[in-house]
């Protein structure tokens, strides 16, 4: 299984492709359609892995948000607003490693020291 972080990550990408797809009457609609439900499937089952095992408020709200705000990813008016919420939905999700890395005592190598401090500060 893939971890929240690269599910989050994958839905994201599906997301976006999926905006491309319908806004260009592109012939892979329908592929980018499945694979969004897919990865938002995933994400959801990853998002109450987190609730249940890892028993921490500020990483499961952490998850959420990001998890919302790649959702929220369909309502962009236009493809530069699109990258600005793509991109926070990675930081969000970077947020949420940081939450989890905080509950666990540890530092993910994946981020910069910077992310995870701002996760456990509240920033």
């Amino acid at each position: 299984h893939a971890g929240p972080h690269r599910v989050t990550h994958d839905d994201r990408g599906a997301q976006i492709h999926r905006w491309h797809a319908e806004r260009d009457d592109a012939q892979d609609l329908p592929e980018a359609r499945a694979a969004l439900r897919d990865t938002r499937s995933a994400a959801w089952a990853c998002y109450f892995r987190v609730v249940l095992v890892v028993d921490h408020a500020p990483a499961s709200r952490a998850c959420r948000a990001a998890l919302d705000a790649a959702r929220a990813l369909k309502w962009s008016p236009d493809p530069d607003t699109l990258d600005a919420a793509g991109d926070e939905v990675r930081r969000l999700t970077e947020a949420f490693v940081g939450e989890v890395a905080v509950k666990l005592g540890i530092e993910p190598a994946s981020l910069d020291a910077a992310v995870a401090h701002t996760a456990h500060v509240g920033v």
